[in-house]
């Protein structure tokens, strides 16, 4: 949100983490026009966990104040997870922080003793002042307080100078805030937001997966809230802990600061499957250290009168205008980091992270349980600059089973800015001009303002400085990428936005020959001289207002009325806003055209694809709800429960837009149309529409408090979407067309895929119908398909709860339906019975519709099939050790009395597997062996039978393994 002045926490996460919260897993985004590249170092992927590592690019530009991550400039490592917050009002962990009393601004009121009690009933010290303790939100989550008392105190914030809070029926001078921070998370695939809400109830909303699945918990010691942690449990039961919270703190350059930091950050440390095996995040050595700087221009005037209007003697006043601070400072905050070590999945693999002496990645391994080597390599090579500011890029990633990637990179051997200069846009882009922060400061503050917009140009030389410039594969081929400014319509015509968009990009063999270009245009369909460029935050410089807090009739001892209160005049000129570190965009662009020829001078492109986009216009949008928003009260007045009244009055001066009242929409993003055309705009060959429907729309969650100037409701939207329709259009050469499909989705309460009906040109409808395990509301119980409103596929699946873990369900009975009959007409009939399961989920019996009995050995800790037998069932292989599971292969002399067995006659298949590479040999029933062998990345290089002879031989060529 676009508060008047910003708390000074830019980015409050290391680079790392705000990146993926920001970007995901990197793409290109036409929605934005930013360049996103990803390249996979490794995914460990078995049954119950899948664990992808990245390392993605995305970047819009340099920012001289943004700190750098541990891949060097605009990359960063994509792996595990974290939660986030934005703090509303106070941190909702906060406890017993103090506030001055409502009136007090004028610090006249007198003091009084009073002892800190925490809720736990633990008393404290004990304090004599004005001041008045609140505890953030999570008090109300753990216990719900009473919302019928409604107070204020004195905060001094510019806008919101007032902070409402809950009283305390046992002590008036205690209290809890009014408003939730806002969490977002992202982990593996997953990620959405949520709020805490009273009795241990949180809201989950805005996620990529069915919302209504996720359980998340909150766990807070009031003694220590620092060490608070969550848990996040998803559909299909796996549970997710964040329990290493990451301090943020902030501070400027012209005083000191009592800030010792506060979570922002909470990371993931530990996955727990169903069947209770573990994944562990290790951080334990190397620490980190981030800073985010934003220069600032700020003058703030302020003066307190009593409540007749009459101004207050100088000893009253909370400024003295002889000694007023510089109005020319940095703003900084800083996080320290323990960098990750490890991931250790149990009994199965260990990835070690190593780092250099600059806290920058330098090595990935991944190490099975059985080898003392790696089985997989990542090496990073990094080169630096000089000059006032030293910047790291990353320039070669090696993978041992891949090859190398290599990087250019735009003035790449120029000086870097410092990381406090003035020398930036509106938007904190490197611009090299600070032309406005030398200029005596006016008298006007109005005059201050216009500079700070009109001063503060962007531009693209200087703010692409950094960006990569080329990427070279392993193939040996390579692309080169083209930046532009970005661009807005805005007022009636093009504007300069900060930060680049993706131009072009241009794809070449290895043997330097071109085999690509693709141009990407952000212009307005009707007319192409217009960017379809939105703004969607504009910074807002100069503010003026009068805040009042006031006692209205108010009876003395002797029984007379009278008033109390002070009257806050203010005028602010600032830069400080955090629009360009935001987490949410400040430009959108609506509609790309993206045109792809094989050489860039060829006149007509082999493909035209168009995209159109949902916006994220708060105000102004097409049909999408912000996610909050702030509502004017009537009269911008506020009642306490005992007749105080804080009425704020803005000057019409200010420059506050509805567009700061708001944040984005649901749907803003989100894809509305992509045609494809060939040759040219006029000849589409297929068109796809898409629309979005609520399946999460309670009531807005609602609380009373001043910001921006005014006394407000802050509306909380806890709302779910998902895509509820697709018309596919299909065209002829003459552009006529011959074909259509719609394709519409219903969801169930939680959120998931109940039915997906599709209707074709002739009114042909498919029909699918899904239903969900009640106890585990991911895994599927029955699937039906029907064409026509008769069936033409069913399956139904029955579940068993084992013994080992509470939600650890596994299939006991598939079973398939009879075709060509009404839905409720199905007659279903066993298709496969899964049985003696090991405490890893794995069956060790496996009964098909034939009666057929196949019975399985599990080894390796459970990850691989070591022995098949036929011709047998699970009780008799019980003297056998079936029912055990081995930590690698079947012993010799296991498979010696399976295979020599003349009585029962088994037919045996054995399996060897070198873990995390591959299978090392297969042994048939008659004894016969296949072998495989792989080299030292890991691929295969040879398959020989059991005689030595060469079945089939593997060559690989990487361009870049002699680099």
């Amino acid at each position: 949100m676009h508060a008047v002045l910003s708390d000074g926490y830019f980015k409050p996460q290391s680079p790392d983490v705000w990146s993926m919260i920001k970007y995901g897993d990197a793409n290109i985004d036409y929605y934005s026009g930013r360049l996103g590249l990803n390249i996979p170092i490794y995914t460990y992927d078995d049954p119950a966990f899948k664990i992808p590592i990245s390392i993605d690019y995305a970047s819009n530009g340099f920012q001289p104040g943004a700190s750098i991550g541990v891949v060097g400039m605009g990359w960063y490592l994509n792996v595990g997870g974290a939660i986030t917050r934005e703090v509303r009002g106070i941190r909702d962990d906060a406890i017993k922080e103090t506030f001055d009393w409502r009136w007090g601004a004028n610090e006249n009121e007198t003091l009084k003793w009073d002892q800190i009690v925490y809720p736990d009933g633990v008393p404290g010290s004990w304090v004599y002042a004005r001041s008045v303790r609140i505890d953030g939100y999570a008090q109300n989550y753990f216990n719900s307080v009473p919302q019928d008392s409604l107070n204020f105190v004195y905060t001094g914030a510019a806008g919101q100078e007032y902070m409402p809070y809950w009283v305390n029926h046992n002590n008036d001078r205690q209290g809890i805030e009014t408003e939730p921070d806002i969490f977002h998370f992202k982990f593996m695939d997953y990620s959405g937001s949520f709020i805490l809400q009273p009795n241990r109830q949180i809201k989950v909303f805005n996620t990529n997966t069915p919302a209504g699945e996720f359980e998340i918990k909150f766990d807070m010691d009031n003694s220590q809230p620092s060490l608070s942690k969550f848990v996040i449990i998803t559909g299909n039961k796996t549970k997710y802990y964040f329990e290493y919270p990451i301090t943020c703190q902030t501070q400027s350059d012209i005083s000191s600061s009592l800030d010792t930091g506060f979570n922002f950050t909470w990371k993931l440390t530990r996955i727990e499957a169903p069947n209770g095996e573990t994944v562990r995040f290790v951080y334990n050595k190397q620490q980190a250290d981030y800073t985010t700087i934003t220069p600032v221009i700020n003058i703030d005037k302020i003066v307190l009168s009593n409540i007749s209007g009459n101004e207050l003697p100088p000893e009253h006043q909370i400024q003295d205008p002889q000694n007023m601070p510089s109005s020319k400072f940095t703003v900084s905050n800083s996080v320290h980091e323990h960098l990750l070590d490890s991931i250790i999945i149990e009994n199965r693999a260990n990835i070690v992270f190593t780092y250099n002496f600059n806290s920058l990645l330098a090595s990935v391994q991944v190490y099975n349980n059985t080898d003392e080597s790696p089985v997989k390599t990542c090496t990073c090579e990094y080169v630096k600059t000089t000059g006032n500011r030293l910047v790291h890029f990353l320039k070669k990633v090696n993978l041992s089973d891949v090859g190398q990637y290599a990087m250019d990179y735009y003035d790449e051997t120029a000086q870097y800015e410092h990381d406090h200069t003035f020398k930036v846009d509106q938007y904190g882009y490197f611009n090299n001009n600070d032309t406005y922060a030398k200029k005596t400061p006016s008298a006007d503050l109005q005059n201050i303002a216009e500079d700070l917009r009109t001063l503060r140009p962007s531009s693209e030389t200087h703010t692409r400085m950094g960006m990569l410039k080329a990427l070279h594969y392993p193939t040996g081929g390579y692309s080169n990428f083209i930046y532009e400014q970005n661009t807005a319509f805005h007022q009636g015509k093009n504007t300069n936005v900060g930060g680049l968009r993706i131009k072009q990009i241009d794809t070449y063999s290895k043997e330097g020959k071109q085999t690509q270009n693709r141009k990407f245009s952000y212009c307005q369909k009707d007319d192409s001289n217009k960017s379809s460029g939105k703004i969607l935050q504009y910074p807002g410089y100069y503010f003026k207002y009068t805040a009042a807090s006031q006692g209205v009739y108010l009876v003395d001892k002797e029984g007379k009325q009278y008033s109390s209160g002070v009257i806050i005049d203010r005028e602010i000129v600032s830069s400080l806003n955090n629009i360009g570190f935001s987490q949410n965009s400040y430009i959108e662009y609506l509609r790309v055209v993206e045109e792809i020829r094989k050489l860039t001078n060829d006149i007509k492109p082999i493909s035209i694809t168009e995209y159109n986009f949902h916006s994220a216009d708060g105000v102004l949008s097409d049909g999408g709800l912000p996610t909050e928003a702030y509502e004017a009260i009537s009269n911008n007045r506020l009642y306490s429960f005992d007749n105080w009244r804080l009425e704020m009055e803005l000057a019409p001066s200010s420059e506050i837009n509805e567009y700061m009242r708001v944040t984005s929409t649901f749907t803003g993003g989100k894809l509305r149309s992509k045609t494809e055309y060939a040759e040219d705009l006029d000849h589409p060959v297929k068109h796809e529409s898409y629309s979005y429907g609520y399946y999460q729309s309670e009531d807005p969650i609602n609380v009373y408090t001043a910001y921006l100037c005014q006394a407000v409701n802050h509306l909380y939207r806890t709302n779910a979407i998902y895509q509820n329709q697709k018309i596919t259009e299909l065209y002829n050469k003459d552009s006529v067309l011959i074909y259509n499909n719609e394709t519409k989705y219903l969801v169930n309460d939680l959120g998931r895929t109940s039915a997906v009906v599709q209707t074709d040109s002739k009114g042909d409808e498919i029909r699918e119908m899904y239903s969900y395990l009640d106890r585990v509301p991911a895994y599927p119980t029955e699937i039906i398909k029907t064409n026509k409103g008769n069936v033409i596929s069913a399956m139904k699946i029955d579940y068993e709860q084992q013994s080992n873990a509470e939600d650890h369900y596994t299939p006991l009975k598939v079973w398939k339906g009879a075709v060509g009959v009404a839905p409720l007409n199905i007659e279903y009939r066993p298709d496969c019975i899964y049985s003696h399961y090991d405490t890893h989920g794995n069956p060790r019996q496996v009964v098909d519709k034939n009666g057929k009995t196949t019975c399985y050995f599990w080894g390796y800790n459970g990850r691989h099939i070591v022995a098949k037998v036929e011709n047998s069932t699970y009780n008799i292989l019980l003297g056998y050790g079936i029912g055990t599971t081995y930590s690698e292969a079947l012993p010799a002399d296991v498979e010696a009395q399976l295979r020599n067995d003349e009585e029962e006659n088994f037919i045996v298949t054995t399996y060897t597997y070198k873990p995390l590479v591959g299978i090392t040999s297969i042994t048939d029933p008659s004894g016969h062996s296949v072998y495989y062998e792989y080299n030292d990345s890991g691929k295969l290089k040879v398959i020989r039978d059991d005689k030595g002879k060469v079945l089939k031989s593997y060559d690989y060529h990487i361009v870049t393994d002699n680099q």
